[in-house]
């Protein structure tokens, strides 16, 4: 993208949601496997917050940046997917390390998840009050800089030039990434839903917490799958049609 315009457009929801759902697909399946099993047995950490306060803020700040990691190595796996480039899954794991500072501090929702995190177990009111005030300049910092760890993971970009770039990647199309988000997290909230509804009757919190736990992994990787897919189709969308690379040739990477 070297003349500062964006190559390519979005396409439809159904388009999204399908690929979107097929989170366990990554040519390297093992890789997929393994980041899903990460995802889970950190989300299990909130078995053991139980302590100080001071515990809790610990366990909790290990877990959302475990997490972090291991969703950005799925989405840098799965934009190479996309990009056709043969890789390995120390590959993966090499470029996200090495772009680890960058990563935490371009991503919007890891910062507000540690600031929520530690505000919420510290002084909740305060940050309930602040964050009902600042939802919504929250929300279009969110989709104004959805890409920016794309960026990074993808073509190595340092943080302040992702910023500029998911910037101007998201101008004039940040409404349409809000209703395709809004519409996948709307749908993916229904059966979050009825199975949170349906384990109210169970008398096991344990088996409560994991199934929940189990879903709101899923959903996890089917985020950062859509993400990669909105972020390859506006990065590249015009060399990808330009060379010939059909939705076709798409769906079986």
């Amino acid at each position: 993208m070297g003349n500062g315009m964006r190559p390519g457009k979005l396409r439809n929801f159904g388009y999204y949601l399908g690929k979107g759902l097929k989170f366990y697909e990554l040519k390297d399946e093992s890789l997929g496997r393994i980041i899903f099993l990460v995802i889970l047995l950190t989300g299990l950490l909130d078995f053991w917050t139980a302590g100080s306060i001071h515990t809790q803020i610990v366990l909790g700040c290990i877990r959302v940046v475990v997490m972090h990691i291991a969703s950005t190595v799925y989405l840098a796996a799965y934009i190479m997917d996309l990009k056709g480039v043969a890789y390995s899954s120390g590959d993966c794991v090499k470029r996200v390390f090495e772009n680890i500072a960058g990563i935490f501090l371009a991503s919007v929702s890891f910062l507000v998840s540690i600031a929520l995190l530690i505000g919420v177990l510290l002084t909740p009111e305060a940050v309930l009050y602040a964050f009902s005030i600042l939802s919504i300049p929250l929300i279009i910092l969110y989709f104004m800089f959805l890409f920016n760890v794309c960026y990074i993971v993808d073509k190595g970009e340092g943080i302040f030039q992702s910023y500029r770039m998911s910037m101007r990647l998201t101008k004039g199309v940040k409404g349409r990434i809000f209703i395709l988000l809004f519409s996948l997290y709307f749908l993916l909230s229904i059966p979050l839903a009825f199975i949170s509804f349906s384990l109210l009757f169970l008398e096991n919190s344990l088996v409560n917490s994991f199934v929940f736990i189990f879903v709101s992994s899923i959903i996890s990787l089917v985020q950062q799958r859509v993400t990669a897919l909105m972020y390859f189709d506006l990065e590249y969308g015009k060399d990808n049609r330009e060379t010939g690379n059909t939705d076709s040739e798409t769906d079986n990477m």
